[in-house]
């Protein structure tokens, strides 16, 4: 499967460019972003997806409506293993594990491996601020 890169830039999802051309990628990248903030809408249930097969994200929601404090942490790291729970079920052999950590007062980091693929993400409610990377070993 063939798709186009997207990333975290701040103010929502990017289009990848390098060198003047549309970055792709060939697995499941893509999945886990579009999984945790494509809201409850994501434009590809309606033209994919029937009935309850529709995903509702539920880790964008968890970040805005829950405090960083140690109930908020579980809640927020539940909401993004329930939103990465079809992973293992569409990809046979996938296995998913995400860890999170209040690192401040306003600063929440989390640690998804998929495969041994490692996705980071950083969250400050404070200023709404969302660092969201693949790493790229």
């Amino acid at each position: 499967m063939i798709d186009i890169m997207v990333y975290e830039s701040g103010s929502g999802g990017e289009i990848m460019v390098r060198n003047n051309d549309v970055v792709t990628v060939n697995g499941y990248e893509n999945n886990p972003y579009l999984a945790q903030f494509g809201g409850n809408a994501f434009w590809g249930d309606g033209l994919l997806m029937t009935g309850d097969q529709q995903h509702v994200a539920q880790t964008e929601e968890a970040l805005n409506t829950n405090t960083l404090s140690s109930s908020g942490r579980i809640a927020i790291e539940e909401a993004m293993k329930a939103d990465l729970a079809f992973l293992p079920s569409d990809i046979e052999g996938t296995s998913v594990s995400v860890a999170t950590q209040i690192a401040g007062p306003n600063r929440l980091n989390a640690q998804m491996n998929i495969n041994g693929t490692i996705i980071y993400m950083n969250w400050n409610p404070d200023e709404l601020f969302l660092n969201y990377a693949l790493d790229a070993r």
